[in-house]
């Protein structure tokens, strides 16, 4: 059951926002399409929900219609998953970087000396 006014009201426009938040974390976080259309998905959600959390009107279109703060937030994740989209085919993976790194330490590092060629103890 439906109660205007209520905490009903908000429920489906607060996890549509707080989805929208955590698929924005993942495009940053692991860069992928998959992410970006998950992103854009969810921003066209956000036009139709977010109505009980609008805020002022920036720009009207008709009398009935317009630009509102909350859309902006819809703008910002779609700004957010062409950046995802762009810049996924010119990095590499999350995390091979440091593979790399490290395996041209390992290369560079002189080798170990074994236990029986240990440099003769002080006396």
């Amino acid at each position: 059951m439906v109660y205007k006014g209520t905490v009903v009201d908000l429920f489906y426009p607060v996890l549509t926002m707080n989805l929208l938040l955590v698929v924005g974390a993942w495009c940053l976080a692991r860069p992928s399409p998959p992410a970006a259309v998950c992103l854009t998905a969810l921003a066209v959600t956000w036009l139709f929900a977010n109505g009980p959390l609008e805020g002022q009107i920036l720009w009207s279109v008709t009398a009935n219609h317009g630009l509102t703060v909350s859309d902006l937030l819809s703008v910002a994740a779609v700004a957010l998953a062409v950046r995802t989209l762009r810049h996924h085919g010119r990095h590499e993976a999350p995390g091979t970087s440091v593979w790399k790194v490290a395996a041209r330490l390992n290369r560079e590092r002189p080798p170990r000396r074994a236990e029986s060629e240990a440099p003769p103890a002080a006396e």
